[in-house]
C-alpha cells in the first residue's frame, strides 16, 4: 500500500523476535481505521457509479438508506443538498443508478456510500421477485385474515 498515513515509529508493543528491523507485531484501533480510511480514499475516488436497488429508507433532514442486491447491502447517506436535486423521493424496492464515494467514518467503525447523485432505473429485481411470492401466497389463501 506505500507509507503509512501515520508515523509507524509511533507504535507501542511487543517487537516481533524474526525481524531485525524492529516492526511492531500489532497496531492500535485508532491506527488500523486510518489505514482503512486511507485505502478506500485511495482506491475508490468520487464518480463511483453503482446499481441496486433502496432498502430500509429513512427520510430525516438527509436521506438515509441501503442499497443492496442480491449478494450484499451498504449504507448510504444522500446529504440535503444532494437530495433536493434528485426530482424524486425513492421508494423501497425501487432500483437506482447512485453516483458517489465511498467514505469510512471512523468513530463508528462504518463503511458508507457518500451519495452525490441518483436516478431512477425502475422496480429491482428483488422487489419484483417478492411481491411475486405475495401475490402467489394470497392466492394461495395463506395470507387471508381467517388464517392468521
Amino acid at each position: 500500500m506505500g507509507r503509512l498515513p501515520f508515523d509507524d515509529s509511533q507504535i507501542k508493543g511487543p517487537r516481533t523476535k524474526s525481524s531485525s528491523a524492529a516492526k511492531p507485531d500489532h497496531i492500535t484501533v485508532s491506527q488500523l481505521a486510518v489505514l482503512i480510511d486511507h485505502a478506500l480514499k485511495e482506491k475508490l475516488s468520487t464518480g463511483l457509479k453503482v446499481v441496486g436497488e433502496i432498502s430500509r429508507f429513512t427520510e430525516r433532514t438527509h436521506w438515509y438508506f441501503d442499497l443492496k442486491d442480491s449478494g450484499a447491502a451498504i449504507a448510504c447517506v444522500m446529504w440535503q443538498t444532494a437530495a433536493r436535486k434528485a426530482g424524486f423521493t425513492p421508494e423501497p424496492g425501487q432500483q437506482v443508478l447512485l453516483t458517489g464515494r465511498v467514505e469510512y467514518y471512523q468513530p463508528y467503525g462504518k463503511t458508507q456510500f457518500i451519495v452525490d447523485k441518483m436516478e431512477p432505473i425502475g422496480a429491482g429485481a428483488l422487489d419484483l421477485a417478492y411481491r411475486k411470492l405475495v401475490e402467489e401466497l394470497r392466492a394461495l389463501g395463506w395470507l387471508d385474515e381467517a388464517r392468521k
